[in-house]
């Protein structure tokens, strides 16, 4: 949504860090962490996302996420 054009702040951020992080934001058991994957044009293809209990969460988990979605848009010719 956040690279559709949705609007409110926390789609501004997504946008800005290329990354979401969100912790029970739908049930308050689970967190996930996504980061956009592009190919050339910046054009959004997908994103890498993890999930997991939300007790299991660390903010450690977030690089490795949005290194991996650099990676795969580096392949297909995007940037991150």
């Amino acid at each position: 949504m956040a690279f559709s054009g949705a609007k409110g702040a926390i789609y501004d951020r997504i946008r800005r860090e290329k990354v979401a992080a969100l912790v029970g934001d739908r049930r308050a058991d689970l967190a996930g962490i996504a980061a956009p994957v592009f190919r050339a044009g910046q054009e959004l293809v997908g994103a890498i996302t993890l999930t997991m209990p939300a007790n299991r969460y660390k903010e450690s988990h977030i690089a490795p996420v949005v290194e991996a979605a650099r990676i795969l848009t580096a392949k297909l010719g995007g940037t991150l």
